[in-house]
């Protein structure tokens, strides 16, 4: 079974070597590697170029930039041989035996997406952390029955980081592609809720990603446009949401609606309008099964008293919310 690795990549010369190394290093061999430039001013093009593996392809093309993700995706994805898909950013990398491993769960053909654990890395490779817990519900875990998962995402992208997911290309291309709604700088999160409609799901409880962290990422530089495009996804998203996948997990009612109370709340203790957040806090720890929320929302509530609106607490990649995470990682 072959393996196509699309790795897009832009001004990434201090972490190429290391992000191909990675796939050369691999104990699996099937494999090949097609890496998209999107018009680097650095040296990147120069380093790929180095590598005489035939198995490693370069696609320079002009610079699009972020918003145009999906366009580098699925150009890489229109040239791919392989039978799976698997995605590795150009500053991100893996361990040794992230294929050999993961395949095993496409040995079940119901099986149309694969993933697993994450380790966050800094500048220097050292490990400073792990992505997201993985949910407990085994529903979530599998996507079964199909839309299941369509819930967890509600409340975050688990599947995370996408370095940690691997893919049926002919599920990819039911879907027809990567997909990146207009105003979206990320694509990862829109296909993976696309995908839930379309099969199972099998979790690897390995780390299958390093994810590395540096002053010059995506969710660094343009943090208010991410928390947009989550938004904007979620929209797209639920205006084609089968009926029935709706019905049965009354998904915009249970879920849906809770969390978009949520950013109100944010937006209230932005402007401290402290009795409007105080209301609805009330409604989102009641109705939001999230560990973090619940904390947050505590929190928030007391706040609301104190007149201060705890902002540390608020960051999506706030210290104490990783320690926690990295306790319970360690735990398992």
């Amino acid at each position: 079974m072959m393996v196509t690795i699309i790795t897009p990549t832009y001004n990434h010369e201090k972490y190429i070597d290391e992000c191909i190394q990675s796939v050369v290093q691999q104990t699996y061999k099937n494999w090949e590697q097609i890496i998209v430039d999107d018009g680097s001013l650095d040296n990147t093009a120069c380093l790929v170029k180095k590598y005489k593996d035939e198995r490693i392809k370069l696609i320079e093309k002009e610079n699009e930039g972020i918003e145009n993700l999906s366009k580098s995706y699925n150009l890489a994805l229109e040239k791919a041989r392989g039978e799976i898909i698997a995605i590795l950013e150009g500053d991100d990398f893996w361990p040794e035996y992230k294929l050999e491993k993961q395949l095993e769960a496409f040995k079940k053909e119901k099986i149309i997406l694969s993933w697993g654990r994450g380790a966050l890395v800094d500048e220097n490779s050292k490990v400073i952390g792990y992505t997201r817990q993985p949910p407990s519900k085994k529903e979530f875990l599998a996507n079964s029955p199909i839309g299941a998962a369509v819930v967890g995402l509600i409340y975050g992208n688990y599947l995370d980081p996408s370095s940690s997911v691997m893919i049926r290309k002919k599920a990819l291309k039911k879907i027809e592609g990567f997909i990146q709604p207009e105003g979206a700088v990320f694509l990862d999160y829109p296909t993976w809720l696309e995908l839930s409609l379309v099969g199972e799901f099998g979790f690897v409880d390995k780390i299958l990603g390093y994810y590395r962290q540096h002053s010059q990422q995506v969710s660094k530089r343009m943090l208010p446009a991410m928390t947009k495009s989550w938004n904007i996804c979620q929209e797209e998203f639920f205006k084609k949401l089968p009926e029935e996948i709706n019905y049965k997990y009354r998904i915009m009612d249970r879920h849906v609606l809770p969390w978009r109370t949520w950013r109100e709340v944010l937006k209230h203790l932005d402007k401290k309008e402290w009795q409007e957040a105080r209301r609805k806090i009330v409604y989102v720890i009641k109705t939001i099964p999230s560990w973090e929320i619940k904390i947050k929302g505590s929190f928030a509530f007391i706040g609301t008293f104190l007149k201060t609106d705890w902002a540390f607490l608020r960051k999506p990649k706030n210290k104490f919310f990783n320690h926690v995470r990295t306790i319970m990682q360690k735990k398992r």
